[in-house]
C-alpha cells in the first residue's frame, strides 16, 4: 500500500472527543434552581447524613426553616440516623406534633443505644412508652420492640426486657425478639424461662 493512502486514511480520522469534553444532555441543576420544596430538603438532608455530614445535613434543617418549609417525620428520621444525640432530633419533631412512625422510633432508640451513653435505656423506654401512650400501637412493629429489647440487655436490664417482652403481643415478635429475651433470661439465671422461650419459639 502507498504512503498517500496511510497519509490520507490518518488525515480523514477524528478522535471522538472524551466522556468530560462532550457536553451533557442533562447537566445538574445549580442549587437555586432545584424546587425549594420539602421532598428536595429530605433527599439533600438523607445524602450529607449517609456521607457522614450530620453538621450539613441540620444547616439544611435550619434553611428550610428559613424559608417557612415545614420538616416532616422523614428529615427528623434522616438526621436522628447519623446522629449520637438522637434523642433531641426526636423532641424537636414532637415538639411540632409530628407522629412518628414505626421507623423513627426504631432509629432513634438503636442511635441512642450505639451512642454507649449507659443510662441512655432510659431515654429510649421513656420515648417508646410516651409514643405508645399518644399513639398506641399503630407506632409498633417487631423493630421497635428488638430495638428497645436490645438496649435493655446491653444495659444489664434483664428483667425490664423480659416484662417488655411478656408485655408484647406475640405478632409483634419474631425469632430476633426470642433470642434477646433467651439471652436476657439466661443472664438473670432463669434457665426455666430460656427452656419455655426455646420451645415457644420453636413453635413459631
Amino acid at each position: 500500500p502507498s504512503s498517500s493512502s496511510s497519509s490520507s486514511s490518518s488525515s480523514s480520522y477524528s478522535p471522538s472527543p472524551s466522556p468530560e469534553a462532550r457536553p451533557s444532555s442533562s447537566p445538574l441543576l445549580p442549587p437555586e434552581r432545584l424546587a425549594a420544596n420539602v421532598r428536595t430538603y429530605n433527599a439533600l438532608i438523607y445524602a450529607c447524613v449517609n456521607g457522614g455530614n450530620v453538621k450539613k445535613g441540620v444547616e439544611l434543617l435550619a434553611q428550610m426553616q428559613r424559608k417557612k418549609l415545614q420538616p416532616d417525620v422523614v428529615t427528623y428520621t434522616s438526621l436522628m440516623k447519623g446522629s449520637p444525640d438522637a434523642g433531641k432530633f426526636y423532641e424537636m419533631m414532637t415538639r411540632t406534633n409530628i407522629k412518628p412512625s414505626a421507623h423513627t422510633l426504631a432509629t432513634v432508640i438503636s442511635q441512642e443505644t450505639r451512642s454507649g451513653r449507659p443510662e441512655n435505656w432510659k431515654e429510649s423506654l421513656r420515648i417508646l412508652t410516651g409514643a405508645m401512650g399518644r399513639h398506641g400501637d399503630a407506632v409498633m412493629n417487631r423493630y421497635v420492640v428488638n430495638s428497645m429489647l436490645k438496649s435493655l440487655v446491653q444495659a444489664g436490664e434483664h428483667k425490664k426486657a423480659l416484662e417488655l417482652f411478656q408485655q408484647t403481643p406475640r405478632k409483634e415478635l419474631d425469632l430476633g425478639s426470642y433470642a434477646l429475651a433467651m439471652q436476657a433470661a439466661a443472664l438473670s439465671r432463669r434457665h426455666h424461662d430460656v427452656l419455655v422461650l426455646y420451645d415457644e419459639a420453636g413453635r413459631r
